[in-house]
């Protein structure tokens, strides 16, 4: 009887592993083309090759940045430094950047949106659906950047039409992937970098 007991516990766990396997496999998103580089996963269902993608929207002169940040504050080094590495060079180089902040509830869904509309003295609070209105705005190049996710197997970006999509895997790593991004797409970001290093050390001193 025990043993009957004992297979019959073993098939139930079995089924478990196999439903929970099957949930997350189709519960996934999957993407037609998906390369590793930089131990960094690259995913589109547009573009077989990043660094084709990176050459086209290098060229274009509107950009929203905007990341994600947690209502309680945790994890928001992540944000502050994808942030100012993508504002801070696009500046540089004369682009047209607005920054869009997306701030998640307790349950991670949007709550509202915080946005400076390309002027560096602005920082207005708008609804979600004001914030969708700027999200699908068809003539800027969005750069969105999610928490950091721990559960990933690698840090992630997504490439569609118009929207770099970053999630990485660690805080370092959402800096890490936006300085790659950046270089590849600018061979002016290293010298934007330092400057931008330079004067906020002197603004600290």
């Amino acid at each position: 009887m025990a043993g009957r007991n004992e297979l019959i516990a073993a098939v139930l766990l079995i089924m478990i592993i196999a439903l929970v396997f099957l949930y997350f496999s189709f519960s996934e998103e999957k993407y037609q083309y998906e390369v590793q580089l930089e131990n960094i996963a690259f995913k589109s269902n547009t573009y077989p090759d990043p660094k084709v993608f990176l050459k086209e929207i290098k060229e274009r002169y509107y950009f929203i940045v905007s990341p994600e940040l947690d209502y309680e504050s945790k994890n928001n080094n992540s944000v502050n430094s994808i942030n100012t590495l993508f504002v801070g060079v696009l500046s540089g180089l004369d682009k047209n950047v607005v920054t869009l902040i997306r701030v998640l509830d307790e349950r991670n869904d949007l709550n509202y949106c915080q946005t400076n509309y390309g002027n560096i003295e602005v920082n207005e609070r708008i609804s979600v659906q004001e914030c969708m209105v700027l999200l699908e705005d068809k003539s800027a190049v969005k750069i969105k950047a999610s928490l950091p996710n721990d559960s990933l197997r690698l840090s992630e970006v997504i490439l569609s039409r118009n929207s770099i999509e970053i999630k990485p895997k660690t805080v370092s790593e959402g800096t890490r992937i936006s300085t790659l991004l950046l270089r590849a797409m600018y061979e002016e970001t290293e010298e934007i970098i330092e400057l931008i290093n330079r004067l906020a050390k002197k603004l600290s001193d």
